[in-house]
């Protein structure tokens, strides 16, 4: 089942067809599928890939964090969005 949804998916198949091609609901394929790419990226993650992303999020982070700043349609520093993001993020983003 793993090896048909992630070749559907690269296929760009919709997800109710991938349900119906594996007998599966579509939200079990789809996560299926997200832990299946979790796995992937462990594996193919390298140290040399952490500095990359060190380097592009530096560069990058007042972009980024004015975006959202500017989406939630606060008047605020991002950096404060980014340190609360960061909390939400120690609790998985989860609500309430």
């Amino acid at each position: 089942m793993d090896k048909e949804i992630l070749d559907l998916r690269a296929q760009n198949v919709p997800w109710a067809m991938i349900s119906e091609r594996v007998g599966k609901k579509k939200t079990t394929c789809h996560m299926r599928y997200v832990k299946l790419q979790e796995k992937a990226a462990e594996h193919e993650w390298t140290t040399e890939n952490d500095t990359l992303l060190r380097e592009a999020y530096k560069k990058s982070k007042s972009d980024i964090w004015n975006i959202v700043t500017t989406k939630m349609g606060v008047n605020c520093n991002w950096k404060v969005v980014e340190n609360r993001v960061f909390e939400l993020g120690k609790k998985g983003l989860k609500s309430g």
